[in-house]
């Protein structure tokens, strides 16, 4: 029989049993560890034989469409939640009814914000004079602000509004233009569900005489599943950069016509363009450099503006390259439009011979 020193407390429990029961966090951790792994392999084996047309590419996410061979492509969440955060929506208070409720037709639109301080802007053909007393501008909270001044682009119907608030979302992005290519995925913030795609137009085959100045289309915009076009509704790619407007007739009305315009916007309030206003028409024509014949691509100068008279350029000149870059009518016109130098360096066909010349751009 054991006796136990009456100074001391009974033990608890048996030694052996006690250092089995501290082990017991340790196995079960094992088997956690076992689980997790086996998990992680059967679903990288699954992930290894699915079909490649159900992985998604970054910022979207490609599902079926239930009953339906066609591909919907879905906006990554986090996307969603910027776009949302960046855009407002206007309504007319004249078709406010009740004081509560907008009547249909009351919305005018839906706009970009572009600045902190609530400069936005949005395309709208059928803006009249003094409307914008009339408008309430809604933000993604449902925050509602007036607008305190407007001005409107008539080159291009894109008008810029600043709402009587800040702290905005203004950290708007514009695509890389050489990167944007056709069949590339866009969507309108109006409904981030469904996926757009862009398209690209043969300008040569609809205009033979150009203006340097104007705006030439150059993309298209179809729905993958053949609805209604978000007309006049501005237009994203998956990470979010603002492309432009669609306009009523299915083409796109380049956003780099606003990014041209915010340094002007944001520092005095007023928009306006400096460009070589020149008309003509694109060419292929021989060159004979030592009796060989090469077909270069240029533009004919046909009509000279008296702002451009002993400025370099010629009539009958046939413009080369503009830049360094060869001369393409789309971002020819875009590039001039966007360089923030007052000159533009050209090389130009004149009398069989190639020269260089500098050419001052004028206020449009």
């Amino acid at each position: 029989m054991k006796i136990f020193p009456p100074h001391l407390p009974p033990r608890a429990c048996r030694v052996p049993f006690r250092r089995a029961y501290q082990s017991v966090p340790l196995i079960l951790a094992f088997f956690l560890i076992a689980i997790l792994s086996a998990f992680t392999t059967t679903m990288g084996a699954i992930a290894w034989f699915m079909p490649f047309q159900y992985m998604s590419q970054p910022g979207i996410t490609v599902v079926r469409a239930p009953g339906e061979g066609t591909e919907v492509k879905l906006l990554d969440e986090l996307v969603q939640q910027q776009v949302k955060k960046r855009i407002v929506h206007i309504y007319d208070t004249r078709e406010k009814l009740g004081g509560a409720y907008y009547a249909t037709g009351a919305k005018k639109g839906t706009a970009m914000i572009l600045s902190a301080e609530g400069w936005a802007t949005m395309l709208l053909p059928t803006y009249t004079w003094g409307e914008e007393y009339f408008w309430e501008v809604v933000d993604y909270q449902g925050r509602v602000y007036k607008v305190s001044s407007l001005v409107r682009d008539s080159a291009t119907d894109i008008v810029y509004f600043r709402m009587n608030g800040d702290r905005f979302r203004g950290d708007v992005s514009f695509p890389d233009w050489d990167m944007l290519d056709v069949k590339d995925v866009l969507w309108s913030p109006n409904n981030l569900e469904r996926s757009m795609m862009l398209g690209d137009i043969d300008i040569l085959s609809n205009e033979k005489s150009f203006l340097l100045t104007k705006e030439h289309a150059a993309y298209t915009v179809s729905t993958l599943d053949g609805d209604e076009l978000p007309v006049y509704d501005p237009l994203i790619l998956k990470n979010g950069a603002f492309v432009g407007f669609l306009r009523k007739d299915g083409t796109v009305l380049p956003s780099w016509y606003v990014s041209a315009q915010l340094v002007s916007l944001f520092e005095t309030g007023t928009v306006g363009y400096s460009g070589i206003p020149v008309k003509g028409t694109v060419v292929d024509h021989s060159v004979n450099g030592e009796h060989v014949y090469e077909v270069v691509s240029g533009f004919f100068v046909s009509f000279l503006p008296y702002q451009l008279y002993g400025g370099g350029l010629l009539l009958h000149d046939v413009i080369i390259e503009v830049e360094g870059q060869p001369f393409h009518i789309y971002e020819t016109q875009r590039d001039i439009l966007l360089d923030e130098h007052d000159t533009v360096h050209m090389r130009v066909l004149r009398g069989g011979e190639m020269i260089d010349v500098d050419v001052k751009k004028v206020r449009l």
